[in-house]
């Protein structure tokens, strides 16, 4: 089993420069590298790797950690286990739409469904208030019918 990022990290910490450069994330809000681009790197072995060294909190990366085991163990049918993965990762970062979302879709797997669909509510509320441009794969997602309200009969 991977080992969970812990919400706060210490010592030296390592980061890709391709991590750094946003390619893979969005912005601030919804990076759990953001805090890292505004502080100096103490080394830069070959420019490809940042070393900082302090203490970070970083909830947003420990609730995408929470979230990817939560995915797993639906896929292998541990819903329980998953829903409690999905719960930690939304506790994390409950700004974060896409892991209130995580959590909503995991309830519904989990047979949860009118739950799932107030947590895909407020995940849909979320994904509009934050930075929408770079939501909307999220937002089209969870405005489908069912998912933050009763099904179409």
């Amino acid at each position: 089993m991977p080992v969970q990022t812990p919400p706060a990290i210490g010592g030296t910490v390592l980061i890709s420069a391709t991590e750094m450069a946003g390619r893979s994330w969005e912005p601030d809000a919804l990076n759990p590298y953001a805090q890292f681009t505004h502080l100096q790197p103490d080394a830069k072995p070959g420019n490809v790797v940042l070393a900082y060294r302090g203490t970070f909190n970083v909830p947003l990366l420990a609730a995408y950690s929470h979230s990817l085991t939560a995915q797993r163990l639906a896929s292998e049918g541990r819903m329980s286990e998953a829903v409690t993965e999905a719960q930690e990762a939304a506790r994390l970062a409950p700004d974060s739409a896409s892991m209130q979302a995580g959590l909503g879709l995991t309830l519904m797997q989990a047979g949860h469904r009118q739950e799932g669909q107030q947590v895909n509510a407020t995940a849909l509320r979320l994904a509009r208030a934050v930075a929408p441009e770079f939501q909307a794969g999220l937002i089209q997602l969870l405005e489908r019918p069912g998912m933050t309200g009763p099904a179409p009969k």
